[in-house]
C-alpha cells in the first residue's frame, strides 16, 4: 500500500543492521586499503566493523524523518558484539561504548533528528 502513495516502505530492522554492517565493511576496506600497514588480526577486523556498523545504524536513524526510530538493530548489534568480547573487557565496553550509545539512542527516541551529530569529511569519505 505504502508504494502505491509513493512512501518508501519501511526496512526491518534485520535487513536495516545487514545493510549498515555491509557499509561498514565496504568503509573499512576502503580505509585498510589505503594504509601503509594493514591490520591482520582478524579479530580486531571485525570488532573494528561491528564497531563502524554501530556508528553507520546510528547516523541513518538520525537522518530519517520519524519521531520515534526502531532501536532494535542498534540494540541487537551490541547484544551481538559483547557476546564476542573477552569477559574482562565487558565493564570497559560498558563504560566506554554501552553507556554512550544507550545515551544516544535515547536522544532519538525523545529529539528525534539528531543532525548536531553529523559530520561530512571534506575529503569526503562518506562515513568518519
Amino acid at each position: 500500500i505504502a508504494q502505491e502513495h509513493g512512501v518508501t516502505p519501511l526496512e526491518q530492522p534485520a535487513d536495516f543492521k545487514q545493510r549498515c554492517e555491509e557499509d561498514a565493511f565496504d568503509i573499512v576496506n576502503r580505509v585498510k586499503s589505503i594504509q601503509v600497514q594493514r591490520l591482520r588480526n582478524m579479530k580486531n577486523m571485525d570488532l573494528i566493523t561491528k564497531l563502524i556498523s554501530l556508528q553507520v545504524q546510528i547516523r541513518t536513524l538520525s537522518e530519517q524523518d520519524t519521531s520515534s526510530p526502531d532501536c532494535s538493530s542498534i540494540l541487537d548489534s551490541l547484544r551481538e558484539l559483547k557476546s564476542t568480547l573477552n569477559p574482562s573487557n565487558l565493564g570497559t565496553f560498558d563504560d566506554l561504548i554501552d553507556v554512550k550509545i544507550q545515551h544516544v539512542m535515547s536522544g532519538l527516541n525523545t529529539q528525534g533528528n539528531l543532525h548536531s551529530f553529523l559530520y561530512m569529511h571534506p575529503n569526503h569519505m562518506q562515513y568518519i
